[in-house]
């Protein structure tokens, strides 16, 4: 279980702005901070929050979608 969900989407948060550039392509699952969580009970809350936080603060936005997997591009 996820302790604290808003620290850990700070966690991705952060880890999107230190690795990627405008323009750059990714999957949510590419992220440390979100692996290292995928196996836990409430990990879709956490998935979803994180997805609203990233299009709504406009930091990224969906680029695609294959296999039922979002594709991100960060803006």
């Amino acid at each position: 279980m996820i302790r604290d969900i808003n620290s850990q989407i700070e966690k991705a948060v952060f880890e999107i702005e230190m690795r990627y550039s405008k323009g750059m392509k990714f999957q949510l699952s590419d992220l440390l901070s979100v692996s290292s969580c995928d196996k836990e009970s409430n990990f879709s809350i956490f998935r979803n929050s994180l997805k609203t936080r990233l299009i709504n603060d406009r930091i990224t936005q969906i680029h695609s979608t294959r296999n039922s997997i979002n594709i991100f591009i960060k803006l």
